[in-house]
């Protein structure tokens, strides 16, 4: 009967984990440099559940986080010339020691062809945003919340279940 409390238990902490990686994912919605400040979009976070939890009193009861993963998905493009993180023709070329751009592309891109360069250039004005859809988190949100809410309530049945079984006894 107490293992309905170690199940339910690991299912809180599970979801509660699960919550805390939306909030994050929300909260970076916008979020286009890593922390190292390099132009790198945040990744959304995906939390990996396992069935089982060593720490319950019965192993193969329960859930467990097995990771905290970033997705791969591509960023999401959006064109805003203004943005401080937008492509600018100057990430493109290299700069000469007065800040004027030069006709020499910068070293990464040098051995592009003109149709791969072109390309490139078309992305100018254009910002990387994060992988985030702020709708599909809500959802998932949602989820996670029922789903803490199932276990709470599994855990206040099982509460009752046990408190009326004691009433018998006594």
């Amino acid at each position: 009967m107490f293992e309905a409390f170690d199940a339910s238990g690991s299912g809180l902490w599970a979801e509660r984990v699960r919550m805390t990686a939306i909030a994050n994912n929300l909260a970076n919605v916008h979020t286009t440099r890593n922390p190292l400040s390099e132009r790198e979009p945040f990744r959304r976070k995906l939390t990996i559940f396992m069935e089982g939890n060593a720490n319950n009193s019965n192993p193969d009861l329960g859930v467990t986080v097995h990771d905290i993963i970033d997705d791969n998905a591509a960023p999401r493009v959006g064109y805003d010339p203004s943005h401080p993180d937008a492509v600018r023709f100057s990430d493109l070329f290299q700069v000469d020691e007065k800040g004027q751009l030069t006709d020499k592309r910068r070293p990464e891109y040098e051995y592009l062809d003109a149709e791969g360069f072109d390309r490139l250039l078309s992305k100018v004005g254009y910002v990387e945003y994060p992988n985030i859809d702020p709708v599909m988190e809500m959802k998932d949100a949602m989820l996670a919340q029922r789903a803490y809410q199932a276990n709470v309530t599994c855990i206040e049945v099982s509460k009752q279940l046990i408190h009326n079984s004691l009433q018998i006894i006594a």
